[in-house]
């Protein structure tokens, strides 16, 4: 993995180049890779927490805001989208 700082945005990427996590421009909010039904599931589930806009709605991404997300459930997130990025 290598953190990057792209067109002054910080984005976490796989050794191919794979996005896994990007810093929105606010620094509160994270686009984290999820899968479709996970981000379904988050989005019902903790609406507060995470949300999409429409740029996303087509791609398995997910926004998270940082201030209500916990350290663990934070790591866990991106665990699981360097594990589905770089099995494919």
């Amino acid at each position: 993995m290598a953190l990057k700082l792209l067109h002054g945005l910080l984005f976490l990427l796989t050794a191919g180049a794979q996005l896994l996590v990007r810093l929105r421009e606010d620094g509160e909010t994270l686009v984290l890779i999820t899968t479709f039904v996970d981000r379904d599931l988050l989005l019902r589930d903790k609406p507060r927490t995470f949300f999409i806009e429409e740029h996303y709605r087509n791609y398995p991404a997910i926004l998270t805001r940082l201030t209500r997300v916990g350290p663990n459930q934070l790591r866990d997130m991106i665990e699981a989208a360097w594990l589905r990025v770089t099995k494919r």
